[in-house]
């Protein structure tokens, strides 16, 4: 098969998790003598195109593979990858999902071309699926699927390159997200239980009914009004006091019970009745004013 054509440069990357090479521009050699060997050996009876894109899906694991961990031959690796001698001038994370999803079950060639690519997704290949394992696990199985391989593990276990720094890195961010939740809600805490004690301790003052203001005449006993306001009436109350028999003045919608129940006792007009409620009862003894 044409994976198994690429079995010695599959061997040699495994190799970097438990023992990371030291050399570094051997292994970087090596890799390309290894390559080379199974694309001649691809050859024998395949055609050229067929064999090429099964290199570069190989490629683009090898790299991913190389520098994923730290090691001395990382930084001279990532100056010069194998995928440099790509023509197209695309990454490897990108194009190598783009291969898969053109392959098809109904041609030959297609399907050694899958067994290539589910190896590499084996073998903890990522690409653009980097920080996405969702996405990256979506892709894996719907290409088994496609070619009728049906035991692929799930979820995938992570991959065997993955640098333990970035293991790290990848938990800290949700732990430090979560104490920062707990901290916010103590401290919310304590602030409505400091906010609950303040209005418990603090002395209350009786509630004062309004008076209705009355016209020229002297105010009755009759005119005040059962309405009660809070002890301390803000502003916008006091100037609807003022107000209220002369022009109406819009009164906000929170305050709107008051409002109804002011307008019900709106002194009629002026009388020359002298014994009418709304007439000016002023007394004109003489000698004496009111």
């Amino acid at each position: 098969m044409l994976r198994d054509c690429f079995g010695p440069c599959f061997r040699l990357m495994l190799r970097f998790p438990d023992s990371p090479p030291t050399g570094r521009t051997d292994v970087r050699r090596e890799a390309e003598r290894l390559l080379e060997g199974a694309e001649r050996l691809a050859l024998r009876g395949r055609e050229a195109a067929t064999v090429e894109t099964a290199r570069r899906m190989v490629e683009a694991w090898m790299d991913e593979t190389a520098l994923g961990i730290a090691w001395e031959g990382r930084t001279a690796w990532l100056g010069n990858p194998l995928q440099r001698r790509w023509k197209t001038g695309r990454r490897g994370g990108d194009w190598f999902f783009d291969e898969i999803r053109r392959l098809s079950p109904h041609r030959a060639e297609d399907a050694e071309l899958a067994g290539v690519a589910l190896r590499c997704l084996g073998f903890g290949f990522r690409g653009h699926f980097y920080n996405d394992p969702n996405g990256l696990g979506h892709e894996h199985r719907a290409l088994a699927e496609r070619f009728g391989c049906t035991a692929v593990p799930h979820p995938f276990p992570p991959a065997p390159h993955l640098p333990r720094e970035n293991r790290l890195i990848r938990y800290a961010g949700p732990l430090l997200t979560g104490l920062f939740a707990v901290l916010l809600l103590i401290f919310w805490g304590i602030w409505q239980h400091r906010l609950n004690r303040e209005y418990t301790e603090s002395p209350q003052v009786p509630a004062v009914s309004a008076v209705h203001p009355a016209s020229d005449g002297p105010r009755t006993t009759d005119a005040r009004s059962a309405v009660s306001l809070s002890p301390r009436p803000s502003s916008i109350i006091q100037e609807g006091r003022k107000t209220i028999g002369t022009e109406k003045q819009p009164i906000p919608d929170v305050y709107g019970e008051l409002r109804d129940r002011l307008a019900e006792r709106t002194p009629a007009p002026a009388s020359h009745d002298p014994g009418h409620p709304g007439t000016n009862n002023r007394s004109t003894t003489p000698g004496r004013s009111s």
